[in-house]
């Protein structure tokens, strides 16, 4: 027995040392195909990745960039506003029309709309009438603001402006399924009023006492209006 225990030991020592041999012909044979693995594509890699990062660095530069840019339009709109609400209004209109004019964001929109009032309210209605049509008829502004400003322009010029130059300027807000159509009826049955047209201003008025989808008070306003016709 001790002579078949001794004789054993060496294939074992021989099987260990062929494994080590093979393993180690393994790991370079994997050494030798990552080498030219990197050598043929490491560059079209190494692009790949520098081009991730640059895109990368560039998307948060430009987020930066911005944040930034949305700071100063606020700053110079604070800026503008609180300057045409005190003593030198005339310079903060002009600043609230320049930052309408350099910019469609919505500081710059913004802009526009406190400039026609301003003017409005300084009773230069030519001019803000002509602010909020140029918002209007921008296409690049949202639908809302657009039919916001249309809005502001009907209100202003009821009983300034002729009823079909009003109307006119009603006519894409009347519309079934536009958003501000129960306002925009109730503008035109006033515009009708102003012009001594009972008779338009009454089919306004019970067109907006049966639309659904008008709030209550303006439905409620329309009945009231409707009963004074009536008597």
């Amino acid at each position: 027995m001790g002579l078949l225990g001794a004789g054993s030991a060496p294939p074992a020592r021989e099987c260990t040392g062929l494994s080590d041999i093979f393993r180690e012909v393994e790991e370079e044979v994997r050494k030798d195909k990552a080498q030219a693995f990197a050598k043929k594509h490491g560059p079209w890699i190494a692009g790949l990745v520098l081009g991730g990062l640059v895109a990368l660095v560039g998307w948060q530069l430009w987020q930066q960039w911005q944040q930034e840019a949305r700071l100063e339009l606020a700053q110079r709109y604070g800026d503008a506003l609180a300057e045409a609400s005190g003593a030198d209004a005339v310079a903060g209109l002009g600043r609230l029309e320049t930052l309408a004019a350099e910019s469609d964001e919505s500081y710059g929109l913004l802009a526009g709309f406190q400039a026609a009032r301003l003017r409005a309210e300084a009773g230069d209605l030519d001019g803000a009438l002509t602010a909020w049509d140029r918002i209007a008829e921008d296409a690049d502004v949202p639908q809302a603001w657009r039919e916001a400003a249309r809005l502001l322009a009907v209100q202003h010029a009821i009983g300034s402006r002729p009823l079909a130059e009003v109307e006119a300027r009603l006519d894409p807000l009347l519309a079934e399924g536009a958003v501000y159509r129960p306002a925009a009826l109730e503008l035109a049955a006033l515009a009708a009023l102003a012009a001594e047209d009972a008779a338009g201003a009454r089919e306004y008025l019970q067109t907006l006492n049966q639309l659904s989808e008008a709030p209550p008070q303006l439905r409620e306003r329309a009945a009231q209006l409707l009963a004074v016709l009536d008597s």
